[in-house]
């Protein structure tokens, strides 16, 4: 039986099918190989997302795509909200404010789009040093 992220990302998705949104979701294999602590880092940004999403009943698509290259992790979730939602308002909620968190913990870097078709989240963290941990 799979416990790995995707079955993570998986679960999470299924409580907010409840609310008729149509996922589409591409994750690179490798992010199986990060460790438990950076998955679950991934894991919370998508899921403080999908929290923000749930107050926009209009959002019928989600795409989250997770890609690994180099020594990045790029992360770019979007939605068709119908109309743009100000920036402002997205920033002061505490659902940005974890997102944040969890980026700059990485030292990475966020960038939000709003325009006609919805939001676009673009995330790009550095990915870990495999680092022995002591127990």
């Amino acid at each position: 039986r799979d416990f790995g992220f995707a079955r993570a990302i998986d679960d999470l998705i299924s409580q907010k099918n409840n609310q008729k949104i149509k996922f589409k979701i591409t994750t690179d294999r490798t992010v199986e190989n990060l460790s438990i602590q950076y998955q679950f880092h991934l894991y919370r940004i998508i899921q403080e997302f999908l929290l923000n999403v749930s107050q926009h009943i209009e959002i019928s698509s989600i795409s989250i795509n997770i890609r690994i290259k180099n020594a990045l992790v790029n992360v770019e979730i979007s939605d068709n909200r119908a109309h743009s939602d100000n920036e402002q308002h997205w920033k002061s909620s505490s659902h940005f404010k974890n997102i944040e968190k969890s980026i700059l913990y990485y030292d990475g870097m966020m960038d939000i789009r709003n325009n006609s078709k919805g939001m676009n989240l673009l995330i790009t963290l550095k990915k870990e040093v495999n680092n022995l941990e002591t127990i």
